[in-house]
């Protein structure tokens, strides 16, 4: 049965590395009882987690490293066990933190680990702040097999590919179910968002979604964030709770590289029972 209840839109914002994120969704009031529960099926929960995390990622990145700094892979030249691999990395990190003490700079990074199926080769996939050490002494100091390192490069979408890359599905022998395969420094700055209630109302959130159902929101998002360009926008329709979620994804034009983002829309509906 659909919930008829009362609720109004909550904005959420963030500023990162020039970039924009808007989101806007439900939030319900107390008084009442829901006549049905207000969650997506599990296939679909599924994604919205994989989504999200990606999201996440991609903040801190763009929150703690530029086009000054690199990201590198570094892989064996012979198979290596998950433990040996982690102590590897372990002690790889320390020197390169011992290092950038010695320069006056401090050491930041995230990086995961993935070991071929056919080879059982494994790699490590690192991003870290420029420092003391050009791309050649990163390599050399690696000293377990092959690396090879280059800038960070931004564009519209920021760093979203590599952000999608490395918060990707897990294959078999990964990880453990429900663990995440990046591993950051202590020391990132973890971006938290601007909250307004009853930013919007929702009748103008209902026009922003069916822009973005009809692919055509780019007026509408660049009046909401002036000076911005929209790169991605999704609306979803919750078939219990009636509510509207909206997302937005904003660029600054220098992130442009000389052409006009073409903007990406998403739209469906979610909601339903776990069976």
């Amino acid at each position: 049965m659909t919930y008829r209840g009362r609720y109004f839109i909550r904005r959420r914002v963030w500023h990162v590395g020039g970039y924009a994120e808007v989101e806007y969704f439900p939030v319900f009031q107390p008084p009442g009882k829901r006549r049905a529960k207000c969650r997506p099926t599990k296939e679909c929960q599924k994604l919205i987690n994989e989504r999200d995390a990606r999201r996440k990622l991609q903040r801190i990145i763009l929150d703690n490293f530029t086009e000054e700094d690199m990201e590198a892979e570094l892989t064996y030249a012979r198979a290596a066990s998950a433990e040996e691999a982690v102590k590897d990395m372990g002690k790889f990190l320390r020197q390169l933190r011992k290092i950038y003490r010695a320069a006056g700079a401090e050491l930041k990074y995230i990086y995961l680990w993935e070991q071929g199926k056919k080879s059982g080769r494994t790699h490590f996939h690192l991003i870290l702040n420029a420092g003391p050490l050009g791309r050649d002494e990163l390599e050399k100091l690696w000293g377990h097999g092959y690396a090879n390192s280059r800038r960070l490069r931004l564009d519209e979408t920021g760093l979203e590919g590599l952000a999608a890359y490395l918060t990707k599905r897990s294959r078999a022998g990964q990880r453990e179910p429900g663990k995440r395969r990046w591993v950051p420094s202590r020391n990132l700055r973890r971006p938290e968002p601007e909250i307004t209630d009853g930013a919007l109302p929702v009748g103008e959130l209902m026009d922003l979604a069916q822009d973005i159902e009809r692919r055509s929101a780019e007026g509408a998002a660049e009046e909401l964030l002036p000076g911005m360009t929209l790169v991605e926008a999704e609306a979803l329709r919750n078939s219990v709770n009636r509510g509207l979620y909206v997302y937005l994804s904003m660029a600054p034009p220098e992130a442009w590289h000389g052409r006009r983002p073409v903007a990406r829309y998403f739209s469906g509906e979610i909601g339903g029972d776990d069976e």
